[in-house]
């Protein structure tokens, strides 16, 4: 009668254990504090400082407050559940889930380890965040996502690329087995003067290439501290640093910087772009701004332009004329008459109608009489006597009284 069952209940890193009484049986007073869960049949006569409610305890292994990952990790918890956006990017009202690459491992454990599996993918413009449940990591992608152009070493367990959602998480839906988190800008864990902040881990260039270094292992208190020893007064050659707090600080250079005390670690070229999120911290060097503008923006500009417009025209034409005439005459007339008299020898095919009206004698007399068979139409009498030797077809108007000789 005097059996005890004990219960173990583990969140996270915590672990409670409750004993049940069966009914009936009394125990006597706890000389410590009651950490039971249940309430005791009998009033405790040391006050109870459990921090649990009365009744029944909660049976989710999740705790009710949210956990969140450090802000340097560029990722932000949205919520419990699936993570979900605006189909297409735009949709204001209809929703889906993203498409994504699962790797699945026992490792993990948690979701701070989720941005370094989804490390490779961070700087494509169509990544979104991730998804954590136990021993899975989901890395997000847009809808129409082709990822044979994403994919890269490791190979994911398992993709999915029938989704429509687009653009920034929304929300997030569904069991709380599963954590939604957005990406985010990196926020760094110490500010570096003439440093930027790219994220946690040590750095990568483009193709994902660590970079060779000089460590000052006695400069790694503090970001600060490394980022002062890698300054790049100090070192113009500098592509920034990676330090690990009290054990670690790299100054990083190209493949091709050249110096006895460099160490090779893969060698990175060019500009730091984002990094591996194992541990550490990333820190990209910004260039040194110049006391005056570059002369020339654009790398083969023309070197200056005309010194001065031509205030005239070519004084000499085109050397060739144009290969052949114009096949169709000017559409509209000249304006002006010609000065010149037109010199053609041949006459015009169609008389003209109306005779001319030219108000100077013909320069030379017709070699032809005039052939009108027409008499005039004149009906007013000569006003002088007719030398004609032919008797007039028209009768004078006053008969002569005397008669013809």
């Amino acid at each position: 009668l005097t059996t005890l069952e004990t219960c173990t209940i583990s969140t996270g890193d915590v672990t409670c254990t409750a004993c049940q009484v069966w009914a009936g049986v009394t125990l006597p007073p706890s000389s410590s504090p009651s950490t039971s869960i249940e309430p005791s049949g009998e009033p405790s006569l040391n006050p109870s400082l459990s921090t649990m409610p009365s009744g029944q305890p909660s049976l989710s292994i999740r705790p009710s407050v949210a956990i969140e990952i450090a802000s340097y990790y560029g990722h932000v918890l949205v919520g419990d559940g699936k993570c979900y956006g605006r189909v297409g990017g735009n949709h204001v009202f209809e929703t889906s889930p993203y498409n994504h690459l699962e790797f699945q491992s026992a490792l993990f454990v948690a979701a701070s380890l989720c941005p370094r599996a989804c490390a490779e993918y961070r700087t494509h413009n169509k990544y979104r965040g991730f998804e954590f449940e136990s021993g899975k990591c989901r890395c997000l992608f847009d809808g129409g996502i082709d990822f044979s152009t994403v994919l890269s070493d490791p190979s994911p367990d398992s993709t999915l690329d029938s989704n429509t959602a687009a653009g920034t998480v929304t929300k997030s839906i569904g069991s709380d087995l599963v954590r939604c988190y957005k990406k985010s800008q990196p926020e760094a864990p110490e500010a570096v003067d003439k440093f930027e902040y790219i994220g946690f881990g040590d750095c990568w260039d483009i193709s994902m290439a660590t970079y060779n270094y000089i460590a000052f292992s006695a400069e790694s208190n503090s970001a600060v501290q490394c980022g002062n020893a890698c300054s790049l007064t100090t070192f113009p050659q500098s592509k920034g640093f990676f330090t690990k707090q009290g054990t670690v600080c790299n100054c990083l250079f190209d493949a091709d910087f050249d110096d006895a005390s460099v160490q090779n670690n893969g060698g990175g070229t060019g500009q730091v772009v984002s990094s591996n999120y194992v541990e550490g911290h990333c820190y990209r060097a910004l260039p040194v701004p110049t006391n005056f503008p570059t002369k020339m923006p654009t790398p083969k500009p023309t070197p200056r332009p005309t010194k001065k417009p031509t205030s005239f025209p070519s004084s000499i034409p085109s050397s060739e004329p144009s290969s052949q005439p114009s096949s169709e005459p000017s559409s509209e007339p000249s304006s002006e008459p010609s000065l010149v008299p037109s010199k053609s020898t041949e006459p015009s095919s169609d008389p003209s109608l109306t005779p001319s009206k030219s108000s100077q004698p013909s320069s030379e007399p017709s070699l032809d009489p005039s052939k009108s068979a027409k008499p005039s139409s004149s009906t007013d009498s000569s006003l002088s006597p007719s030398t004609s030797s032919a008797p007039s077809k028209v009768p004078s108007s006053d008969p002569s009284l005397s008669p013809s000789k």
